[in-house]
């Protein structure tokens, strides 16, 4: 009974070995790792082998078996998750608008108390698809304007130019 019981269990870490190594490059990558891992000194002749993989899975302790097992499975669901998240990003990534709600607080720049720098614009978007569009919402939503880069302009705005205007005489 138990002969039969780690037969299957050989061939489950194999079946799960073979589903992992084939599917891409990182499950292959990281299913091999782990096998080496467990295997230890089983696996310093790998070079050797006929058939390496069958031959040391066929070394593996019933421990060593179940551990390949469970981990396998965590790589297989680590895998899963990863493509569900890809799927979910790719299935939106038309979808996804950036909407920055661009308020009227002026006549002029000077008379904006807070706004953002480039850099806290630039880590604000980082969490953000690099193909999401960009939209500025003005009244609250009743109105939108794009971004292009031939609006962006640069204001050069010197500290003593107020200083620099004549005294009104009375």
């Amino acid at each position: 009974m138990t002969e039969n019981r780690i037969t299957e269990k050989k061939t489950r870490a194999l079946q799960r070995w073979q589903e992992l190594a084939f599917r891409n490059c990182e499950t292959d990558w990281a299913v091999n790792e782990l096998l080496e891992r467990i295997a230890g000194e089983k696996y310093d002749d790998y070079e050797e082998l006929d058939d390496p993989i069958v031959e040391i899975i066929d070394r593996l302790t019933e421990e060593e078996l179940d551990a390949f097992i469970a981990e396998a499975k965590k790589i297989d669901q680590e895998d899963k998750k990863s493509d569900s998240k890809e799927e979910t990003k790719m299935a939106n990534k038309a979808e996804t608008r950036i909407i920055i709600d661009a308020r009227r607080e002026g006549y002029g720049p000077d008379q904006i108390d807070r706004t953002m720098t480039v850099g806290e614009l630039i880590e604000a978007l980082q969490e953000y698809d690099e193909d999401a569009k960009i939209y500025l919402s003005h009244d609250r939503g009743y109105t939108y304007g794009g971004i292009t880069a031939a609006r962006i302009t640069e204001e050069w705005i010197e500290e003593d130019e107020e200083d620099d205007e004549e005294p009104e005489e009375d």
